[in-house]
Parts: C-alpha cells; sequence; structure tokens
C-alpha cells in the first residue's frame, strides 16, 4: 500500500484524466455575450487531442495536497505529470488502452488496466475517474445521467453526475471556444480545485 502523502499525489494524479471556494458560480453573466451551449458541446467534444497545464489543489477529509499539473490528452490516451512547489517532478503517469503506468520521483512503477483499478488497489477508494477528462473540458460523461445549470449567459455553471457536483466558476476563449479556467469538484469525501492554464485545442482533431 502506498503511505498517506503518495495517497494523495495518486489520487491527485488519477482523478485528473477519465483529471475544483465556493459553491456559488464566480462567473459574471452579464461580462460576456449569451453562447450557443450545445453547439460549443459538440465542438469540443469532438476534438480528440488537447494539451493543458495549471494547478490542482486537493483536499480530502485527513489531508490536502497542490501542485502543478501538465496534461497531454491524445483520444484515449493521456500523459500527466505534476510538479512540487519548487519544480521537482512529484509523479508521472501515462495512460494507455489496456493499461496505465505511474512513476513517483523516487522511480517507483505501478501498473494496472485501469486507473480505477489502481486507485482502488493502492487505497481503496472508489472514484469515478472515467469523468474528468470530460469534466475538465465542460462536458458530461456520456450515457450517464446529470443534472445541468446553466447560468444567464447560457454557459454550463454546475454539473451533476456520478455522485460528484462540478462547478464552473471561469472560463476563457481558445480558439473561439469557451474553456474551463476555474473549475472545483466536490464530492462526500474529497474537494478538488483546478486553475486550468494554457489550454492547446488541436481542431484539426476532430472526428
Amino acid at each position: 500500500m502506498f503511505s498517506s502523502t503518495l495517497r494523495v499525489l495518486v489520487l491527485a494524479t488519477l482523478v485528473l484524466q477519465g483529471l475544483a471556494a465556493c459553491s456559488v458560480s464566480e462567473i459574471r453573466p452579464e461580462s460576456v455575450s449569451t453562447v450557443d451551449w450545445p453547439e460549443r458541446q459538440a465542438l469540443v467534444s469532438k476534438i480528440g487531442q488537447w494539451d493543458v497545464s495549471g494547478r490542482i489543489a486537493l483536499q480530502t477529509t485527513d489531508d490536502a495536497w497542490s501542485a502543478s499539473i501538465k496534461w497531454q490528452q491524445s483520444r484515449d490516451s493521456y500523459d500527466i505529470q505534476l510538479f512540487g512547489p519548487l519544480g521537482g517532478k512529484a509523479l508521472s503517469i501515462q495512460g494507455r488502452e489496456n493499461y496505465i503506468n505511474l512513476i513517483t520521483d523516487k522511480g517507483e512503477t505501478f501498473t494496472a488496466s485501469s486507473a480505477v483499478d489502481l486507485i482502488y488497489r493502492q487505497t481503496g477508494w472508489q472514484i469515478p475517474v472515467d469523468g474528468l477528462r470530460y469534466w475538465a473540458r465542460a462536458l458530461p460523461m456520456p450515457e450517464v445521467p446529470a443534472e445541468k445549470i446553466y447560468d444567464q449567459a447560457g454557459r454550463l455553471s454546475e454539473l451533476r453526475q456520478s455522485n460528484w457536483t462540478i462547478y464552473y466558476q471561469d472560463y476563457r476563449p481558445i480558439d473561439n471556444l469557451l474553456m474551463p479556467r476555474k473549475i472545483r469538484l466536490e464530492s462526500e469525501h474529497f474537494t478538488v480545485k483546478l486553475i486550468l492554464k494554457d489550454w492547446q485545442l488541436d481542431t484539426g482533431s476532430r472526428g
């Protein structure tokens, strides 16, 4: 089993893929024009490759941790890196179709068939990590019941799905598409805050 600190690191990394101070959206709808959200969702969901960097802060019932992140997604494959306060790499993770590799800063490697399996085997936690690659882009998981709340400008401001509540507190236009900048995710035992900057969308990868 992982140490308590490494357990938080593992969760912080894996919760990002699929991997934010109040529960009220901080978006000011009067500051933007009304958007065609269904059209935006359709366009974003077709982009198969994207990169983003930023910050993550994770809090459990008995621990807390924060780091810088770099996240590269290419359809169902991803590479995520977490960096500590002084810029040193804390964790890296590679996810492919049939396996996931997690490498610690000490070179320890852990492998499993999925992120869900790796979290459960090493921490005992059941986390719906498959949703995070959708939630980070303000998309609900496909074919899973969801409750959506929109702000006055027509943007998704709150999403409830798989026992998580996701608050979208700020957006930024990237390649003429609104992408989340500030997200807060809450469940019964976890709170995750994300500041996502430097979105890079490969619009040519639309399928």
